[in-house]
């Protein structure tokens, strides 16, 4: 019993070790991706989202600009994440949007992997 519980609590330190060594979002990008997300919403305010599809949406555009990742594979696992945590309503939607930001990405200047965001 003794070794399942240190088995356990090891796990969950490595865990919560994991999880405190993710970037925080810092205030000047969350305005900038809140900006990005009311840009290519159409007819959508933010206040009207659920709150889930709103950080899938910011996670993805941060993942955009910060990382290497094809933006077709960052919208994909966008979407696993909406089709296991929100309504598959919100699949299309977060496609939608996600796909305008992709466009609208390659047409103007955005930082590369690993810049600053702008």
């Amino acid at each position: 019993m003794r070794a399942y519980i240190q088995k356990r609590l090891t796990a969950a330190r490595g865990a919560m070790n994991s999880w405190k060594s993710w970037p925080k979002e810092p205030p000047r990008w969350r305005r900038t991706s809140t900006r990005r997300i009311e840009e290519n919403s159409e007819h959508w305010r933010l206040d009207r989202m659920p709150t889930v599809d709103r950080n899938i949406l910011r996670l993805a555009i941060f993942e955009m600009t910060k990382s290497s990742t094809p933006p077709a594979v960052i919208i994909d696992e966008a979407l696993e994440l909406a089709r296991q945590f929100s309504g598959e309503e919100s699949v299309g939607f977060i496609n939608g949007v996600l796909d305008a930001v992709n466009k609208n990405r390659a047409a103007t200047a955005w930082p590369q992997a690993g810049g600053e965001p702008m």
